[in-house]
């Protein structure tokens, strides 16, 4: 859940074996009125650093935001197989 924060103030990268999620929002208002003028401001941010269990095809991951839920999906990458090589004898 990231309430507050829009998708342009969103940055997620994947480096190593993590995926790192930060955002920061910010809300201004201004009221003035005959005897008064007040102004707030809100600020707040998110750091998230998530292990991953193993490794990700980082070129088929996706982000999205609705209504303040992050969904980020990263699919697994294949493992490698291992190759037997077989020896010739001379």
């Amino acid at each position: 859940e990231v309430p507050g924060i829009k998708a342009e103030d969103l940055n997620i990268e994947v480096q190593d074996d993590a995926v790192i999620i930060q955002g920061e929002s910010r809300e201004e208002t201004e009221e003035e009125h005959k005897d008064f003028y007040r102004k707030e401001c809100h600020k707040g941010s998110i750091y998230r650093k998530i292990p991953l269990p193993g490794p990700v095809k980082t070129e088929d991951i996706t982000a999205e935001l609705n209504n303040g839920l992050l969904e980020v999906t990263l699919p697994k990458a294949e493992e490698k197989k291992g190759r037997k090589i077989s020896v010739k004898a001379k």
